[in-house]
Formats: structure tokens, C-alpha cells, sequence
């Protein structure tokens, strides 16, 4: 493991005690928006840190700490694994109170010392700045923790000394306060990973997991976005922005040359919602005035309107979904089984008449993805107020099931699409169009408990 790594796998959680039990720093690509992995960290009930896990995109372990304190409470050693490698690495800590420094000591296999990092703290324990020397003694980097006047920590700069130039790592906490939920790391002043946190806290507290707006000013602008669905590939997505809830307008956002561009969906005209095939080549839309369900195909240069549906199947709805075997996923708040979730199934004959896939017992249930599972995740509003209230909220039915799971780990939004390309849970808050990571649609039991 290089020291550099190991550098920043601590410097992510040294300071004071956290009064939490675990601690997850989702990593997303800033470009692309693309999940890349988590640090998760358990701590014991007092603050002190145990055990830290850096995972991948897929989930598996790169790295595992294991810290062991002192009597004092202080950290006193760090055991830690690389993948799958047996072989431990050690990190021994030592403090000295004039002046008050701490000094983090790297051991080769051979329990040969070998890096270390000399952190100069404040009195009341906060690090200040840090030094990295070579096992020869020779200083190869400095870095600077910055702190707000009002003692929040702003971020921190890191330069190796061996270059000339600018910083070589850069983080910036993009919210304020001392219970941030994103920062920015940037190398030689470019943007490489947005990190968002999830702290999961003892009793009867929100467990949500922290999500971050998808392609920040690029997708997810000061204007509303919202009704967003991507292609499998995730590579191409749609997505409605509007000022009056009622009409919306369509774009369309493809990765092209390393970056996302955005064009507008003009020849789709005021929508309510919509949504784009796996393969990209419909686009299925909505309307709010007659509750037409609309296709448009793509003939290599525009978007060309094919036919009406809800005429084909005899229903009207919104919030469609098209399936990986061409199924369409709809919402219809008159349909012959009552309001809720259908599905027409797809034929070389085109749709069949649809058929009830959940109608809710009270409220609304809309907004309905059908992985290739057979799990259908959908948005379930119990109570005459659609918002983060009890009971309401995003919810899954496994095949065989009778009776669906409310997903504690989101909160009150819409349009969940899993898009495995990327990592990520795509939805809606009405403002933005945000992601998670997949394992946010975990059934309930796969999370951490707040008892």
C-alpha cells in the first residue's frame, strides 16, 4: 500500500469523536456522475474509531483498518488488509504534548519503520497541518488544514515539495456546518471525486442515505428537473425541466467526448413526464391535459411521433417506465382494477391490454421500475400530503410476494430507476434529479439498525 493512500484513508476521519456508530463517504465521478466505491467506518458508542473499510463500486473490500487504543482512549496502532492479501501492514501512533503533535509511523513487512506523518495539532486537539517524511527522513509533502471563524473545517491542502506548481490535493467542503454531507477532492486543480456522507446514529433517528445531484449544473441546475429514465448503458437520459408543474419540457442528455451535453427535446412539446427505452430508440411521453401516452422514435437525425398507445391498449396514464423486454410500466388513476401500477406487455403485435401490477389499499402508488428480477420499486403515498411523512415514501415488491417493503434508506422521492452502468440509483425530488448508490434499494434488513 502506498503511503499516500494510507494518508488519505486516516486524514478522512482523524480529529474529534463522532457521536455516531457508522459512517458511509459515498465516492461519485464529478464528470460523469458514476459511483465508485464507499469508506465505511464503525465506531464504539464512546467516538472511538475500530475499523474502517474502503469498498469498490461492486462493494468488495480494497482495504480494511482495524485501530487498537491506548488507555487513554488514543489511537495507538492501525492493522490494516489490502484486497485480499493475508499480509497485514501496521501504523503505529505516537503523541508528544510540547508542542502537541502526533506522529503516525508506517512499518514495512519486514516491521522495518518506513514512512511517517507528523500532525501538529491545536491545544484542544485539532490538526493544524501535517508533514510527510521518507524512511530516509527526507520531507516530501506539507499539507495545511483550513478552518472557518466559526471552528467548521473548510477543507485542507496537500503539496508534495519534491514539485513546483499548484496544490497536488485539494479537498473543499461544498456545505457548511460541522455536520457536512459533501466535499470536492481536486487534483492539480481539477475536479476527480465528489464524496457524500451518511452518518448512521444510535435511537430512533433518520437513517437516510445522503444522496447528490446527478451532473451538478450540467443536469441538475437551478431550474427544476425532474421525471428523469436513462438507457441501460447509461449513456443517454431524459429528463423534464419546468417552471409550472403542469407542462414541462423535455431533454435529453448524452455522454459524448468525456462529458455530458444536454439538447432539448423540442419536437416533443409540453410534457407532464416521460421516459426512454433501454435501448434508446423510443421515448414514451405523458401529458397532463388528456392523459395520452405517447411514442416517438428516433430516425437518425430527429425525434418522430409514431403513435398513441393509450389508444392501442384503451387506458391513459403518466409516469410510464419501459422495461427491458419492451413492457411498458404505467401509472393510471382509473384503471379497470382501480388506480395504481399496470403493465401492458409487449408483443411483435404490439401492446397487450394491461393488466394490475399493485393497487395500493389507500393512497397512491405510482412511479413503477421493473428490474429484470421482476422487483418493482415504486413510490407509495399514503396520506393525503405526498411528502417525507410516516408511511409514504419509496417501496419494493419482490416476485412472490404479497405484501411490499418501505426502503427506509431513501426518502420521499420519485422516478427510482437501479442503473447498474453507472452504480447508481436514479430519482427525482421534484428540484433535482439525484443518485445513490444501488445498494440504497437493499431490502431494509441489509441496513444498519438505529436501536
Amino acid at each position: 500500500m502506498s503511503t499516500f493512500s494510507a494518508f488519505f484513508a486516516l486524514a478522512a476521519f482523524a480529529g474529534g469523536h463522532s457521536p455516531v456508530l457508522e459512517e458511509r463517504i459515498d465516492l461519485y465521478d464529478p464528470s460523469r456522475g458514476a459511483f465508485l466505491g464507499s469508506e465505511v467506518t464503525i465506531f464504539a458508542r464512546d467516538g472511538r474509531r475500530l475499523r474502517q473499510e474502503n469498498r469498490d463500486a461492486g462493494g468488495a473490500s480494497t482495504l480494511t483498518f482495524l485501530v487498537v487504543h491506548n488507555e487513554d482512549g488514543r489511537e495507538e496502532r492501525a492493522i490494516y488488509f489490502e484486497g485480499s492479501d493475508p499480509t497485514p501492514w501496521t501504523e503505529q501512533f505516537t503523541y508528544t504534548e510540547t508542542p502537541p503533535q502526533q506522529t503516525i509511523t508506517y512499518f514495512t513487512e519486514d516491521g522495518e519503520p518506513a514512512d511517517r506523518t507528523v500532525v501538529t495539532l491545536s491545544l484542544n486537539g485539532r490538526e493544524l497541518a501535517k508533514e510527510y517524511y521518507r524512511p530516509g527522513g527526507d520531507l516530501y509533502g506539507r499539507e495545511k488544514v483550513l478552518w472557518r471563524d466559526d471552528g467548521t473545517q473548510e477543507g485542507w491542502d496537500f503539496r508534495y515539495t519534491e514539485r513546483s506548481g499548484g496544490a497536488s490535493f485539494r479537498y473543499r467542503y461544498v456545505t457548511e456546518g460541522p455536520d457536512w454531507k459533501v466535499r470536492v477532492r481536486s487534483r492539480d486543480g481539477e475536479a476527480e471525486r465528489t464524496e457524500v456522507r451518511t452518518r448512521f446514529s444510535p435511537g430512533p433517528q433518520s437513517i437516510l442515505r445522503s444522496a447528490v445531484p446527478f451532473a451538478r449544473g450540467i443536469v441538475s441546475t437551478d431550474t427544476s428537473e425532474t421525471s428523469v429514465s436513462a438507457t441501460s448503458d447509461g449513456k443517454t437520459l431524459v429528463f423534464a425541466r419546468y417552471s409550472d408543474w403542469g407542462t414541462k419540457s423535455a431533454f435529453l442528455a448524452s455522454w459524448t467526448d468525456n462529458q455530458w451535453a444536454v439538447e432539448s427535446l423540442t419536437a416533443l412539446g409540453a410534457i407532464y413526464n416521460l421516459a426512454i427505452a433501454p435501448d434508446g430508440r423510443s421515448i414514451i411521453t405523458a401529458s397532463e391535459n388528456d392523459g395520452a401516452l405517447k411514442r416517438y422514435t428516433f430516425n437518425g437525425a430527429t425525434w418522430v411521433y409514431t403513435d398513441n398507445i393509450s389508444e392501442e391498449i384503451g387506458a391513459t396514464g403518466s409516469y410510464p417506465q419501459i422495461t427491458s423486454v419492451g413492457d411498458l410500466i404505467f401509472y393510471d388513476p382509473t384503471g379497470k382494477d382501480g388506480g395504481g401500477l399496470y403493465r401492458a406487455k409487449q408483443t411483435t403485435r404490439g401492446f397487450l391490454k394491461p393488466e394490475p401490477l399493485f393497487i395500493p389499499s389507500v393512497g397512491v402508488a405510482f412511479d413503477g421500475f421493473l428490474d429484470e428480477q421482476g422487483v418493482l420499486f415504486f413510490t407509495w403515498c399514503k396520506t393525503d400530503s405526498c411528502a417525507r411523512k410516516e408511511g409514504n415514501g419509496v417501496y419494493r415488491l419482490d416476485p412472490g410476494a404479497t405484501k411490499p417493503v418501505l426502503l427506509p434508506a431513501i426518502d420521499y422521492v420519485w422516478g427510482i430507476q437501479p442503473l447498474e452502468a453507472l452504480g447508481l440509483v436514479l430519482m427525482t425530488d421534484g428540484d433535482d434529479i439525484l443518485a445513490t448508490p444501488l445498494d440504497t434499494l437493499s431490502p431494509p434488513s441489509e441496513h444498519p439498525p438505529t436501536d
